[in-house]
C-alpha cells in the first residue's frame, strides 16, 4: 500500500508521455483547477496522476453519469407515451377505405 503514499518516490519523476497526451488533450475542453499554467516540462507523475483522477473521476464523469440517467429516463418516458397512445381506440369511417358508405334508415 506503500505505493500511493503523497511521498513516494514515483511521484516526484516526470509526467509520463502519455499522462502529458492525456492532459494536453483534456485542457483543450475544460481548464485545470487548481494547476494554472501547467508545462509539460515540468509537471510530475504524481501531479499528472491527481489530475487524471480529477478527469476521470471528478464533476465531469458526474455530469456525464447524469446526462445519461436524463437521457434513459427521457426514453422511457416516450415510449411508455407511445403506449399508451397505442391503446386508444378511435371509432369512425377507415381511412382509404374502398366500401361503400352504408347509411341505416
Amino acid at each position: 500500500m506503500g505505493r500511493l503514499f503523497r511521498s513516494a518516490k514515483w511521484r516526484f519523476e516526470p509526467a509520463t508521455p502519455s499522462q502529458i497526451a492525456f492532459l494536453s488533450k483534456k485542457k483543450g475542453t475544460a481548464p485545470i483547477e487548481g494547476v494554472k499554467g501547467w508545462e509539460a516540462k515540468t509537471l510530475t507523475k504524481g501531479e499528472a496522476a491527481n489530475l487524471i483522477t480529477r478527469f476521470k473521476h471528478g464533476v465531469q464523469a458526474y455530469y456525464e453519469k447524469k446526462l445519461v440517467q436524463e437521457g434513459k429516463a427521457a426514453k422511457a418516458i416516450a415510449k411508455e407515451q407511445r403506449r399508451v397512445n397505442s391503446e386508444v381506440i378511435r371509432v369512425g369511417p377507415l381511412h382509404g377505405s374502398r366500401r361503400a358508405k352504408v347509411s341505416l334508415l
